[in-house]
């Protein structure tokens, strides 16, 4: 009988994610937000869910949620190779590339065979590099301003 009544709610949670998925493909960040919601409503346990709203809140620009959506479901699972991708791309949007691939490079040890994460690594380790080396760039001085008087 439990079990007659969590199948339902999983197959409502699934929906709502599929719901979700054609409006963050339509560029309908918000409205995908609240059908990812709503699939964690129905179902607290559905790591997808969690890393699709990290998707779109990464869209919308709303990084700290969406890295708490990302951390929510590396809690329900720290070894998912797809919520470690999901992390890392959120970092990818942010501009943090070395934390992106440290992120990708986490995925990959989880499954050494997960095709998102290898793309995603050859994408942004370049880019990596670029920002250490603007990070570490000795700063020069600025014109000296003469005080007013």
């Amino acid at each position: 009988m439990a079990k007659d009544m969590v199948e339902p709610q999983a197959s409502v949670a699934k929906g709502a994610v599929e719901r979700g998925l054609a409006h963050l493909d339509a560029g309908r960040f918000e409205r995908a937000l609240a059908d990812f919601e709503s699939a964690q409503d129905q179902d607290l346990n559905y790591l997808e869910a969690y890393g699709w709203a990290a998707a779109a809140l990464s869209k919308l620009r709303r990084f700290d949620e969406a890295l708490r959506m990302t951390d929510h479901a590396l809690w329900l699972d720290q070894y998912s190779a797809w919520a470690w991708n999901r992390k890392g791309s959120v970092f990818f949007d942010m501009g943090d590339f070395a934390m992106a691939v440290e992120c990708f490079h986490h995925a990959l040890e989880n499954d050494a065979d997960f095709v998102p994460a290898k793309e995603n690594l050859k994408r942004v380790e370049p880019l990596s590099k670029v920002n250490a080396a603007i990070i570490d760039a000795p700063q020069k001085p600025g014109p000296k301003r003469h005080a007013k008087k």
